[in-house]
């Protein structure tokens, strides 16, 4: 991540006046308040690797990483980026939903979002094409929540208004067929028939208008591209995410709409294959892929990732706090090595040592913390693996 824009290192004569115990305990809450990223808090992403300058680029990306690892961050900072514009899902929100209604929920953030872009003043508003555009978007948002109602799928039953005529056959002439046949009509049904619905079906139908009428508003746009963020992919029941990517991809294909997925590597499930029918997005092909999880032998950029998080927390929280004053010898090269590279395991240790050890952070320290978070650390990988997931314990 970048270091925060506008905010100087120097620190203020109140905030210099304040003792070490003082600016730890800001320093302690403002990490606690910031500890988990969404679209009101958060620390902003730390690039140390240049992944933001990779995912700014039109293409189709998968941000890889483990709970933790900054992949919310990462995705966020596309935000208010000039040229591009930049819509968020989050897909936890849809966990426990049907596929055709993901579609449906992404689908209607898109169309909104594109309407939205149309209206901003002065340069669209008064543009017939704008103003047209918009109104097709509203139209298709309006078709599409009248289906998030629907059954995905049903059999109704249709009363064509018709007679089903069952009297004798043509040239008859005697009186008992005569009287057989009015007695047949007389008795006559409209006819009745079953048509299947099946909102997933028509999804694919009409995925060509829906691409015709975002490339008739990237044309607006003068091309901007436009990114679609879907942000923990991987709280989507496994057996429809290749189903759910697919269809996105193909929205894609031909457009300026490009993809910018987060998810946990090992609980993704991106592309499938049965006999010839391929479905989901091949990485490499499709996606470019974007791994965020550190080695142990990145030891050098792991440090320099977390003295970067510390900079910027220490600024937010307004406190003149580096390295020396929180750490003694080998405690910050060990709470690196015990968070395994990932910012929130770092800040979560930091955390809980800092708030009851007002002295600089030595080894002990992160040993001991580290054996009492075991089993909490323990517990929250079970429940990134999922339930088919399991964690060996040494």
């Amino acid at each position: 991540m970048s270091e925060p824009a506008g905010q100087s290192s120097e620190v203020s004569s109140n905030t210099t006046a304040l003792s070490h115990r003082e600016s730890l305990s800001r320093l302690v809450a403002y990490i606690e308040e910031n500890l988990r990223v969404s679209r009101r808090s958060g620390l902003r992403y730390v690039d140390t690797r240049g992944f933001q300058s990779r995912l700014m680029s039109k293409q189709n990306h998968v941000v890889f990483g483990r709970r933790g690892a900054g992949k919310t961050s990462l995705v966020n900072s596309l935000q208010g980026k000039p040229g591009i514009l930049t819509l968020y899902v989050n897909l936890e929100d849809y966990k426990d939903v049907s596929l055709p209604n993901i579609l449906i929920k992404v689908l209607t953030v898109l169309f909104q979002g594109l309407a939205d872009k149309l209206g901003v003043r002065p340069f669209w508003w008064l543009t017939p094409s704008a103003y047209g555009l918009r109104r097709q978007l509203h139209s298709a948002q309006r078709t599409l929540q009248a289906y998030l109602l629907e059954p995905d799928r049903e059999t109704p039953i249709v009363t064509n208004g018709k007679q089903r005529a069952k009297g004798p056959a043509a040239g008859a002439k005697t009186k008992d067929a005569a009287a057989a046949g009015k007695a047949d009509r007389s008795a006559a049904r409209p006819a009745e028939r079953s048509i299947p619905r099946d909102k997933h079906e028509y999804l694919k139908l009409a995925l060509s208008d829906y691409k015709e009428l975002i490339n008739r508003v990237t044309a607006c746009l003068h091309g901007s591209p436009v990114y679609l963020v879907l942000d923990d992919f991987y709280f989507v029941q496994e057996s429809i995410q290749p189903l759910l990517i697919d269809y996105l991809h193909r929205l894609t294909k031909d457009t300026d709409l490009y993809l910018k997925v987060a998810t946990i590597k090992h609980r993704s499930n991106l592309f499938s294959r049965e006999g010839q029918q391929t479905t989901g997005v091949e990485l490499g092909s499709d996606a470019l892929g974007v791994d965020l999880d550190y080695t142990l032998d990145q030891s050098g950029e792991i440090e320099a990732l977390m003295r970067g998080i510390l900079t910027q927390a220490a600024t937010g929280a307004g406190v003149d706090l580096g390295l020396r004053d929180l750490f003694a010898e080998d405690g910050f090269s060990q709470l690196c090595l015990a968070s395994g590279g990932v910012p929130r395991d770092f800040l979560s240790l930091f955390v809980a040592i800092a708030s009851t050890h007002a002295e600089p952070i030595g080894a002990a320290e992160v040993r001991e913390a580290t054996i009492s978070n075991r089993s909490d650390k323990i517990d929250e990988m079970k429940a990134a693996a999922g339930p088919e997931g399991a964690v060996q314990e040494d």
